[in-house]
């Protein structure tokens, strides 16, 4: 392996920089147990909406939803069953 820079260490095929601005990879990235990433650092963030503070523990399976209160302007139901 031939590595040329500033800073550079290599020891058992791996490279550590100690000075280093930013680094743009490709594929095979694998982070170690003590990386970190943060949310400002993502791109093409997906939406996550934040719940009201009065949803508790909301339970949704592929066939039911199980909450302590709904909420709804306009509900919509081919059949209720009472408790």
């Amino acid at each position: 392996m031939k590595v040329k820079g500033k800073d550079v260490l290599t020891s058992d095929d791996k490279i550590k920089v100690s000075a280093i601005e930013d680094l743009v990879v490709g594929g095979n990235v694998r982070m170690g147990p003590n990386a970190t990433i943060s949310w400002g650092q993502v791109s093409n963030q997906p939406y996550i909406p934040v719940l009201p503070s009065y949803i508790q523990q909301t339970k949704i399976g592929s066939t039911y939803i199980e909450s302590p209160t709904i909420s709804a302007g306009t509900m919509s139901a081919t059949k209720i069953n009472g408790a």
